[in-house]
């Protein structure tokens, strides 16, 4: 899985009074971050606006969310896949508060779990949404400044659109909470709190850094897949894991920052040293189409950005987890040129909020286990006693939920369940040291009775 190295992720201090767009401070404070993004794609921020009395009243209220009922906590629904409950047993548990950026939307969020009201949750995650978001609004100026591009600012912040999402973490069997990803967000900010568990990649050479914050008022931030394409590459998206082998229980806080319509790299971004990488391109179509590909190929593809709106029409599909094809963790990454671009044909929500990736944990020394990359995260597992199976799940909209799996499903062919889901699975080969795998499932048809779930095997050849 890679070594770990000592402490280095890059500390910027945002704690300075005088830190106002146009001062020393603001200048010098620009560079460290647009440095820090470019090299390592995150960084850390040391800032005095969460007192530690907040810190305590935010995750006490977290964890007062947790205890919620489980039927009351699957309340929390979306139109959109994995913005609503999702939850692993016994590892891995998420709720999230779309359009964060708004009291109102914190306020709805609040009633639907305590319909007899609870101020002073509404209060402290608003508190905590607030400050994060004029974090990254202080970030993309810096940023936007340093590139000669600020004239673009005011227009990129006024079409931000935030999802609040809270996490609870247990200890995993295999340590692995959640896979190696970059987020598909524009920007993320993450904030914990005592336990650890998040190692970012901070170059390209397999070794990790254990996220330690310096005080419980510090946050990270994170560039992700949408940064790097508005950037024309010059911005990296951090690459992250969690690791849970502790007993306590860990809780965070992210916000992700969505653009609402089109992203485009600024022309002033494009020269001879920096051609045009990437066509202007719509951030939640992106989302949804980059969901759909996971689901239909069964494998995550490191920067798939590229394949949907690169210049290029080739996509290079890079395992997240090069260790998993070999036993020699140290062994280059055999990389896949897909011969397409990310299928552009309408994307069905009702298809993907019911898909289920599950591995199938044959023996002791699987490989494809919980750390099979099949999904960029963000999807979430759930555990699946009836399969004995690490599965994922998204949650639906409660009168849509049906009891309703196909398992086992054969490698050729169409195989239909009792309610009339109709499935297939055609294999692609993708040659590995000594390995095959099953690697493209496609759902051919949905009734117009949506299921809840449908579990797929990972099959071993």
């Amino acid at each position: 899985m890679g070594s770990l190295t000592e402490p280095k992720i890059p500390v910027v201090d945002f704690s300075k009074e005088e830190l106002k767009s146009g001062t020393q401070a603001w200048l010098s404070t620009s560079k460290q971050v647009c440095s820090a993004l470019e090299e390592y794609g995150c960084f850390i921020v040391e800032c005095n606006d969460v007192s530690l009395d907040l810190h305590n009243k935010i995750f006490d209220s977290a964890k007062e969310l947790y205890d919620l009922p489980t039927e009351v906590k699957m309340k929390n629904t979306s139109e959109y896949p994995f913005r609503g409950h999702v939850a692993r047993a016994n590892v891995y548990e998420s709720l999230n508060i779309e359009d964060a950026g708004h009291l109102e939307s914190t306020q709805k969020f609040t009633s639907l779990m305590w319909p007899d009201g609870n101020a002073r949750f509404c209060d402290n995650m608003h508190k905590i949404a607030s400050i994060m978001g004029r974090l990254n609004e202080m970030v993309i100026r810096m940023v936007f400044e340093s590139y000669g591009v600020e004239n673009y600012s005011d227009s990129h912040i006024g079409s931000i659109d935030y999802l609040l999402r809270f996490s609870k973490y247990q200890e995993a069997k295999d340590n692995m909470a959640l896979p190696i990803h970059s987020d598909n967000s524009f920007s993320t900010i993450l904030y914990q709190n005592h336990v650890n568990g998040l190692e970012v990649q901070l170059k390209d050479d397999n070794k990790w850094t254990v996220y330690d914050p310096p005080s419980r008022s510090c946050f990270i931030y994170f560039a992700a897949e949408a940064f790097k394409a508005w950037s024309n590459n010059r911005i990296r998206p951090c690459v992250h894991r969690v690791f849970m082998n502790v007993s306590d229980e860990r809780y965070t806080l992210a916000l992700f920052a969505f653009q609402k319509g089109e992203i485009r790299v600024p022309d002033e971004l494009v020269d001879d040293e920096h051609p045009l990488k990437y066509k202007p391109f719509n951030h939640l179509d992106y989302l949804m189409r980059h969901l759909k590909q996971i689901y239909a190929s069964g494998i995550k593809t490191d920067y798939p950005i590229e394949a949907y709106c690169g210049e290029k029409t080739q996509a290079t599909v890079v395992p997240s987890n090069p260790s998993i094809f070999s036993d020699d963790s140290d062994s280059p990454v055999r990389e896949r040129v897909c011969e397409e671009p990310l299928d552009q044909s309408p994307v069905s929500n009702e298809a993907l909020v019911q898909a289920i990736v599950a591995d199938d944990n044959e023996s002791e020394n699987n490989r494809f286990g919980s750390k099979f990359p099949k999904c960029k995260v963000g999807l979430d597992y759930v555990e699946d006693s009836e399969f004995s199976s690490n599965c994922m799940r998204a949650t639906i909209a409660p009168e849509e939920l049906m009891e309703n799996r196909i398992s086992n499903l054969e490698t050729r062919g169409v195989r239909k369940n009792r309610k009339g889901l109709s499935s297939s699975i055609s294999k692609h080969n993708m040659k590995t040291r000594n390995s095959r795998l099953q690697s493209k499932i496609s759902v051919s048809s949905v009734q117009e009775e949506v299921v809840n779930t449908l579990v797929i095997r990972t099959i071993r050849f």
